[in-house]
């Protein structure tokens, strides 16, 4: 690399490029989306002290991954916790074993939950969950067939 010029030039130039963007579109890309409005800030900081940490782990027998939790409440920001999950673990995995499996997302329910949201879609960005609530199983029913 010559001297003076840093590394990442290619990077620094798409980004000084990018500030032209704002009134026009990324249709001369070939993408088919509305024109930009605005650029925002592209710095993400994720400085944070917290041990994010779902209730099970597991890997299945076709090589995907299962993460599952338990709740006892619902709503719609428990999908982007789910996320986090989703993604910490394919990093962890990727970190480990490089690969990337598929990831399955298992939420079961407490008995006082009856419906909760099962996904999360904006644009490039999906989030779906497998549900289990615990109020639609027979739970006498559950204890006869166990004791026999």
């Amino acid at each position: 690399m010559p001297e003076g010029i840093a590394y990442q030039n290619k990077d620094i130039l798409m980004k000084i490029l990018s500030r032209n963007y704002p009134k026009t579109s990324f249709r001369a890309y070939g993408l088919d989306l509305p024109p930009v409005k605005a650029m925002l800030p592209t710095d993400l900081p994720d400085i944070k002290a917290n041990e994010l940490r779902t209730d099970g782990v597991f890997l299945l027998e076709d090589g995907s991954l299962l993460i599952v939790d338990y709740e006892s409440t619902a709503s719609r920001e428990q999908l982007l916790k789910y996320g986090h999950y989703a993604f910490r673990v394919l990093e962890r995995h990727w970190q480990t074993e490089k690969q990337l499996p598929d990831i399955n997302i298992a939420v079961i329910y407490t008995g006082e939950v009856e419906s909760a949201p099962a996904s999360l879609h904006r644009g490039g960005l999906r989030i779906d969950v497998r549900q289990v609530f615990l109020n639609k199983f027979d739970g006498d029913a559950i204890i006869r067939d166990a004791e026999e």
